[in-house]
């Protein structure tokens, strides 16, 4: 399986910075231009998407929904993939829950949480009600599936003997306050907003910066010395930042501090970005690592660009 190599090394990374793309432009005929330009893109298939992992495979589904006002390819992209992941839903293991690889037993947080969100998404341009009973049934299943802890925060996922296993992620909380403040929205069900509430609070106390409180942070970048992400990690906190925008949308920050958080961000993100490139760090309170691999860069730079949507800059 070959990889399309838009931007960065990793299919989903790719998926992130094509809808963080779209958000950010302004400009409708920028925006199909864009998503024409990645759809035809000749080094490999989209198809291929379908031989990934299917967290891959729903990333790159809100990418194309993100994509469907421009052309109904691009929803017929993102209903074929949402079917696909959903083909792995079994109930015999761990009660429910689509599986993290077709190939393997492992259910995960990720993968079910953007379940329910693409779902919703899905359903908010289609408007058929199978998507809206898909995003219902598997956040009542992630409910009780353990994956989110006393303390409100999300665990990597479940054991073979369906525990709660794995640290959390600033990700898999974001994708789950994204999902919950999209339900919120369909179904006016206040219940919704107010688990979305008890996981952003979590969210908001445990993902920032030692060195600057305040400022989002994952676990693998408290500190601007002590930076050591791994590809994927880069892109959490930005994930959060957006997610958390969801969640003002949708009304759950009701005294306003969230909106002042993701300003707060953005603010110290663009005051401490390279002056000649614009290039954004990998922490945003000054982190822009010399000699720094160009897929990381693009990956942080994705990170930074889904902050300064968020808040609206």
């Amino acid at each position: 399986m070959e990889h399309p190599q838009l931007w960065t090394s990793a299919w989903w990374q790719d998926a992130l910075a094509l809808q963080a793309s779209i958000e950010a432009i302004d400009d409708d005929d920028a925006k199909s231009s864009l998503c024409a330009d990645v759809a035809s893109r000749e080094n490999a298939p989209w198809e291929n998407t379908f031989e990934t992992s299917s967290d891959d495979q729903l990333w790159w589904t809100l990418s194309w929904i993100s994509c469907s006002p421009y052309s109904s390819e691009y929803l017929h992209r993102s209903k074929a993939l949402h079917f696909h992941v959903l083909e792995t839903w079994n109930s015999g293991y761990c009660g429910g829950g689509v599986l993290w690889d077709s190939s393997l037993t492992y259910k995960n947080a990720i993968t079910n949480a953007l379940l329910i969100l693409s779902s919703c998404e899905i359903f908010k341009v289609t408007e058929e009600r199978q998507y809206l009973q898909t995003a219902i049934k598997t956040w009542e299943w992630f409910a009780e599936s353990g994956m989110i802890n006393s303390d409100n925060l999300v665990v990597d996922g479940l054991t073979e003997d369906c525990n709660p296993t794995g640290d959390p992620f600033s990700y898999n909380s974001g994708i789950l306050i994204h999902s919950l403040s999209s339900l919120y929205e369909i179904t006016n069900d206040k219940v919704y907003l107010a688990n979305a509430t008890f996981v952003a609070n979590a969210a908001l106390e445990r993902f920032q910066s030692f060195d600057a409180p305040g400022i989002l942070a994952d676990d693998c970048c408290k500190s601007v010395d002590d930076c050591d992400c791994n590809h994927d990690g880069i892109s959490f906190h930005g994930i959060l930042a957006r997610s958390l925008a969801a969640f003002v949308k949708a009304g759950g920050d009701v005294d306003g501090n969230v909106a002042s958080v993701l300003k707060f961000n953005a603010e110290t993100a663009w005051d401490n970005r390279d002056a000649d490139t614009n290039q954004i760090g990998i922490a945003w309170e000054g982190a822009i690592l010399e000699d720094m691999d160009p897929n990381d860069a693009c990956v942080a730079q994705t990170a930074g660009i889904q902050l300064l949507t968020a808040a609206g800059m």
